[in-house]
């Protein structure tokens, strides 16, 4: 067998630059698209002034909220603090403000409850489910989760107060409220969960999303031997499959702990899933292991694309440590099933670290073509 030589990454011309083009031609980022709702959301306070004299409580909430977005938006401009603490800051203040408003309409006496829990009610499932757009879908469901609790406890404290509310037409509005911030979270976790699957099954197939990994967000090593046990002869011709394995992983575990070593799969993983074709499949086999399986014309384009893959991981290293990776690789030609293919591989990659580790080799069994190859395509 015939280790593949490291490859120099080519040395690319500048680019020239590109013409400026405006702003929305271009594409907004997440702090553009927030500095132009910010002056909408200012004019949905208009109805509130405009529907007659502002109650006790408005007289006060109005321009505390317009304090709110206008320093939103003035930090949001300046760009000197973090997005998610700005959006977080922007939110707990309306947060206050709707519930403000809720308690002050169930507990003041002589207000107009009807018309006043028309212009805020229906800004409270919009505001739950603003949570996961604003702040990340793991940070949003806890948001949500608290402002829906706070919304609760309110009801419970007025109703404590007031028991004969849950009984008129005043409640009956609050109640529909509640319901349809529930629906509202109920349809955008199944929505996101729903469009994950899909983006998923998109970028690696349907018969590879049954069993997934938790750290990275791969099919694990169960569905890859399934799908390769159950491939038929003619899905595995033009297959690569590359078995990688993280150099030093154990030393890493060992000298940085197991959280640095998880955080150090999930990075090579990353880095590896930015390489692949669309036609292309990661999962992982074992703790540092990952496999991948490549649509390739050849065994020289299956060593091409691993070499590319080995490179990019070893220009991207985590917090100071020089990650490399060393590959096993098989080509389908015509013999065996999926698993032969696999565990060719994996001898492939025990000769690898044989040797040293930190590079790309072919197996035993597609050694004749690479021997018949020219020095220059060896090195391709």
């Amino acid at each position: 067998m015939r280790d593949s030589a490291p490859l120099t990454p080519p040395v690319l011309p500048d680019r020239p630059r590109r013409a400026a083009r405006p702003l929305l031609a271009a594409g907004l980022g997440r702090r553009d698209a927030y500095l132009l709702t910010l002056p909408l959301a200012a004019l949905s306070l208009l109805p509130s002034w405009l529907g007659g004299p502002p109650d006790a409580f408005l007289r006060v909430a109005l321009p505390a909220l317009l304090a709110v977005l206008a320093g939103a938006f003035v930090a949001l401009l300046l760009g000197r603090w973090p997005l998610e603490r700005v959006l977080m800051g922007l939110l707990t203040g309306l947060w206050l403000g709707l519930l403000g408003r809720v308690a002050f309409v169930l507990l003041a006496p002589g207000s107009a409850p009807i018309d006043a829990l028309a212009l805020c009610g229906t800004w409270i499932p919009v505001l739950l489910a603003a949570h996961v757009w604003m702040l990340g879908r793991a940070a949003g469901r806890v948001a949500s989760q608290l402002a829906l609790g706070a919304f609760v406890l309110v009801l419970l404290v007025c109703g404590a107060l007031h028991p004969a509310f849950a009984l008129n037409t005043v409640g009956n509005v609050v109640m529909q409220i509640l319901l349809a911030s529930l629906v509202a979270l109920g349809g955008q976790r199944s929505g996101l969960l729903r469009l994950r699957r899909e983006v998923r099954e998109q970028r690696l197939g349907a018969d590879l999303t049954g069993l997934g990994d938790s750290l990275t967000g791969l099919p694990d090593g169960r569905a890859a031997r399934r799908w390769l046990r159950q491939a038929s002869p003619r899905r595995l011709e033009g297959l690569a499959v590359a078995v990688i394995t993280i150099d030093q992983f154990h030393h890493v575990e060992a000298t940085h702990g197991e959280a640095f070593a998880g955080c150090l799969m999930a990075h090579v993983a990353r880095a590896l899933e930015g390489a692949l074709g669309d036609d292309d499949t990661l999962s992982r086999l074992g703790p540092s292991e990952l496999a991948a399986l490549l649509r390739v014309p050849d065994d020289r384009a299956a060593r091409a694309a691993c070499e590319r893959l080995r490179l990019r991981v070893a220009s991207r290293p985590l917090d100071g440590v020089n990650v490399t990776v060393s590959m096993g690789i098989a080509v389908y030609g015509g013999e065996g099933d999926g698993l032969t293919l696999l565990a060719g591989a994996q001898d492939a990659l025990d000769d690898v670290r044989d040797a040293g580790g930190n590079r790309a080799r072919l197996g035993e069994a597609r050694r004749t073509v690479v021997e018949d190859m020219t020095p220059e395509l060896r090195s391709a």
